[in-house]
């Protein structure tokens, strides 16, 4: 039965990630090459997805920030920002969007719906249409409780896809990462 039931969840991860729109992915990659620093923002489980992401950006090379650790610098034109909310209405992650922006770092907002007011303010979004039992506005349906769906697709889309991606382009092999990756173990 369990088996079964991941079964079902892979499938429903597949059809997330096929819905995911290339042009906008590739734009994203875009951002990620010409930021001096990569910032990361999100709240509860998503911001967890995100972790995944940013960790392997800093094992390419790339330099990562995630919001609120001790160490995150300033924030200031040239990076770039990552921000998570499903709802694109999280009023915290609104405001960071918008500091990001005030002081010319560009925004990159990973969400679940087309229109909010996080959207409004980002340079990319990237929309997973998932359902979430904040918001009624998905063309899917999902097994799974609240903002599972939208997450897990976050992670292979992000984590996967892009970090693949990136790889390739760089002619990396699958070693390459592990030069950054932590040795204080």
């Amino acid at each position: 039965m369990i088996k079964e039931i991941s079964y079902q969840i892979i499938g429903e991860i597949k059809d997330r990630c096929k819905s995911l729109d290339d042009a906008t992915l590739i734009k994203i990659i875009e951002k990620i090459k010409g930021a001096k620093s990569i910032f990361f923002q999100g709240l509860g489980r998503s911001k967890l997805s995100f972790c995944f992401f940013a960790m392997r950006l800093m094992h390419l090379g790339y330099s990562v920030h995630m919001v609120g650790d001790v160490t995150t610098p300033a924030i200031t034109e040239g990076d770039l920002l990552f921000v998570i909310s499903g709802s694109g209405e999280t009023l915290s992650t609104l405001n960071m969007a918008k500091k990001a922006k005030s002081v010319g770092a560009e925004v990159i907002l990973v969400t679940m719906v087309e229109k909010s007011s996080i959207a409004d303010v980002a340079d990319v979004k990237l929309v997973i249409d998932c359902p979430s039992a904040k918001h009624d506005t998905s063309h899917t349906a999902s097994i799974q409780p609240m903002g599972s769906l939208f997450e897990q697709s976050v992670v292979l889309a992000l984590d996967g896809g892009i970090i693949s991606y990136l790889m390739h382009e760089r002619n990396m092999d699958l070693q390459a990462p592990f030069v950054l990756h932590a040795n204080l173990e």
